[in-house]
């Protein structure tokens, strides 16, 4: 795989990940859209193969933090508290005890 389309995947993995993790929220939404496109852009004229080595790594990394961290919480007036929607991939020791 070239250099190009393995960055072209990884930003469309990125993308789609943004997509799954703060589904519902525009403003999470349109603010990680906005990062994901200024890094990818910041470094666009890298060519050295050591230093894309160490993006895409990067990348990835980025990728599955976000996938295994991040939760959304959402404020219910009635109630008067936070209901947070944890997804099955996201790491939490209760979580992990069940799938052993």
């Amino acid at each position: 795989m070239s250099a190009k389309s393995k960055s072209i995947a990884l930003f469309r993995k990125l993308h789609r990940t943004r997509l799954v993790v703060f589904k519902g929220d525009a403003s999470a939404l349109a603010q990680t859209r906005e990062k994901v496109k200024e890094e990818f852009r910041k470094n666009k004229h890298i060519t050295d193969p050591e230093k894309l080595k160490e993006l895409w790594k990067f990348g990835e990394e980025v990728d599955l933090l976000l996938r295994k961290t991040v939760i959304q919480c959402e404020y219910d007036e009635e109630k008067q508290r936070y209901r947070a929607t944890v997804r099955d991939e996201v790491f939490c020791p209760e979580n992990n005890e069940k799938n052993q």
